[in-house]
């Protein structure tokens, strides 16, 4: 008797356990994401030499460096802490923060683009440092499709209970065009840019929190490298390294999607907020 009295506090506590479980469940699943540096938290490092333990980048929220190409957090961080799922485990890099690979994977690659290398060959461009276009992060997810779900019927469950983010990606494709470019020939191509920016933009709007000299503090010289310097409140600007933005501006962005309209169709309610 006293066994199966114990036998039914158990079960009934996993059967409440499970109802309240799913009285509240997540909007998404899991989230899986493509892109570049932008949003790249952890493959680039797997693949290239590690960065000097006392990088700049990481500095405001890891306290080191997390194989992001900023201070702290990017937007697919606070996406997901947003829809209360971890940090996305990087594709290449799946036992970094313990990840599970049920609730979200990062494809994203440092120096991606969005064009295949055979564009770059057959233009006469130099490539890309890495061989990693929208294309191979695409063969990536279709690689780890099946450890995710088995039948159709399980993935179609799966996925539609996802969400998926593509980009940003091609900025990478557009420097490969322009950077060997002058100033004036950047005016023909982008007028209207350059003269938005260089009317209402500011030095202090523009200028790096992280870089070495020169009026927006940035020069050929890589964050963190010796003759660079970083502010002291990486918080009050935009600009991380000339490349990248600051934790703050990535939560802006993030902010935006999430509770605000820069979503569309909209994303679905977040149960928490991004802070």
């Amino acid at each position: 008797m006293k066994i199966f009295i114990l036998f039914c506090i158990i079960f009934a506590c996993g059967f409440f356990e499970n109802v309240i479980s799913n009285a509240n469940p997540l909007p998404y699943e899991a989230i899986f994401n493509f892109g570049d540096s932008i949003s790249d938290t952890g493959n680039a490092e797997a693949v290239f030499p590690p960065l000097n333990p006392n990088s700049p980048y990481g500095s405001t929220y890891f306290k080191h460096p997390s194989g992001r190409m900023s201070n702290g957090r990017l937007v697919i961080d606070f996406i997901a802490a947003a829809y209360g799922l971890p940090f996305l485990t990087p594709y290449l890099n799946p036992t970094k923060d313990h990840g599970d690979i049920k609730k979200g994977v990062n494809f994203a690659f440092a120096g991606a683009g969005a064009l295949d290398m055979e564009y770059y060959i057959q233009n006469g461009l130099k490539p890309p440092a890495s061989n990693v276009s929208l294309s191979v992060q695409l063969d990536w997810f279709k690689k780890l499709k099946p450890t995710l779900c088995k039948s159709k019927e399980e993935c179609d469950i799966y996925f539609k209970q996802s969400l998926f983010i593509v980009g940003e990606i091609g900025g990478n494709d557009v420097f490969s065009h322009i950077k060997l470019k002058t100033v004036e020939q950047l005016r023909e191509i982008v007028p209207v840019i350059v003269e938005s920016i260089t009317k209402t933009a500011t030095v202090e709007i523009m200028k790096a929190c992280c870089g070495g000299s020169g009026p927006y503090h940035v020069d050929d010289k890589f964050c963190g490298a010796p003759g660079t310097t970083v502010c002291s409140d990486p918080s009050k600007l935009i600009n991380w390294d000339g490349n990248h933005l600051t934790e703050a501006a990535y939560m802006l962005i993030a902010k935006g999607l999430v509770e605000g309209t820069f979503a569309n169709p909209p994303l679905k309610s977040a149960p928490f907020k991004i802070t």
